[in-house]
């Protein structure tokens, strides 16, 4: 997982990840949960999944 990675590059975790809360529920009230604007792939036409990949530039 990213925390995982995270803690490896001896970087630390952000002060709503659930690691450092111990709320699972943290990550989502803080607002950094994709949560409220994942798609199922479900519910997409698997010629449209393309159209729901978003690229994040880890740095």
């Amino acid at each position: 997982t990213c925390a995982y990675k995270r803690l490896h590059k001896n970087k630390s975790l952000p002060l709503w990840h659930p690691l450092i809360t111990g709320d699972k529920n943290s990550v989502h009230d803080a607002g950094f949960s994709a949560k409220w604007f994942a798609q199922s792939e479900e519910y997409v036409h698997p010629e449209q999944l393309v159209d729901f990949v978003i690229s994040l530039d880890e740095k």
